[in-house]
C-alpha cells in the first residue's frame, strides 16, 4: 500500500477522488521495475496517513521530509526523490521586514496540518512561534491573501501551485525566508513486510536520478 499527502502539488494531490501527480508516477515506475503490485491509498488526511504508516497498514510513503520523529517508524531512502525548498511567503508590504526566523516571532503564521520542515525549524517553531494550521496549501494561501495571518510556511512549488488555483489576485504574495533545501524522500514503514526492499529501491532511485543528468 502506497500513501502520500492528499494535497502537495505538483508532487501528489487529489483528483477525482484519487491520488495523482509526480510521486504517483514514480510509484507506478517502481511497481513495474520491482515487479510487485502496488495499491495507491485513497486520499486521506496526512496525519492519518502517517498514523497508518506507523502501524504498518501503509507500506510506503512517497514525497515527505526526513525528521527524527518520523524515523521512529519509517526507514528513509538515502536518495531524494524530489526537491521542494520550503519558504516563508508574505504579502509584499512585509517582505522587507522578514529576513530571519527571529522576525517571525511577533507575527501570525500558519502551516498545512501535519507539515514538517526539518528538525531545526520544527523545534524553533514549537518554542517560539504560534502557528495556525490549514487543511491544505490552497486554504493556507487564502489565509495569507485575506490577512488572517502575516506569513505562511510551505514548499515553494506547492505554494505556487496553490496560488495558481486561487482566483483572487495573488500578485502581492512574495517569497521571503528559505527554511530548508526541501529534499523529500521515499520511506518504508518499519512494520511493513516490504521493509527489506529498501536497498533495491535505493538502487532504482539512484538509476532514475542518473537518467536525469
Amino acid at each position: 500500500m502506497v500513501g502520500a499527502h492528499p494535497d502537495y502539488r505538483p508532487f501528489h494531490y487529489t483528483e477525482n477522488n484519487r491520488l495523482v501527480g509526480l510521486s504517483i508516477d514514480l510509484a507506478k515506475r517502481l511497481e513495474k521495475d520491482l515487479n510487485i503490485p502496488f495499491e495507491i491509498h485513497s486520499p486521506t488526511p496526512w496525519k492519518r496517513v502517517l498514523a497508518e504508516a506507523n502501524t504498518g497498514d501503509i507500506d510506503m510513503l512517497i514525497g515527505l521530509k526526513d525528521t527524527r520523529e518520523r524515523r521512529k517508524f519509517l526507514n528513509y531512502s538515502y536518495v531524494p526523490v524530489f526537491a521542494n525548498p520550503s519558504n516563508v511567503f508574505v504579502l509584499t508590504p512585509l517582505s522587507s521586514k522578514v529576513k530571519t526566523w527571529l522576525d517571525l516571532i511577533s507575527l501570525r503564521g500558519a502551516i498545512s496540518a501535519g507539515d514538517k520542515f526539518g528538525d531545526e525549524f520544527d523545534e524553533f517553531s514549537t518554542i517560539f512561534l504560534n502557528l495556525a494550521q490549514a487543511q491544505n496549501a490552497e486554504s493556507l494561501m487564502k489565509m495569507l491573501l485575506h490577512n488572517r495571518v502575516d506569513y505562511v510556511v510551505v514548499g515553494r512549488a506547492t505554494g505556487y501551485s496553490a496560488l495558481a488555483l486561487i482566483n483572487d489576485d495573488s500578485s502581492g504574495v512574495v517569497e521571503s525566508i528559505i527554511i530548508n533545501n526541501g529534499l523529500i524522500y521515499l520511506a518504508l514503514s518499519k512494520r511493513s513486510p516490504c521493509a527489506p526492499l529498501m536497498s533495491v529501491i535505493n538502487g532504482l532511485l539512484l538509476n532514475y536520478l542518473k537518467e536525469q543528468r
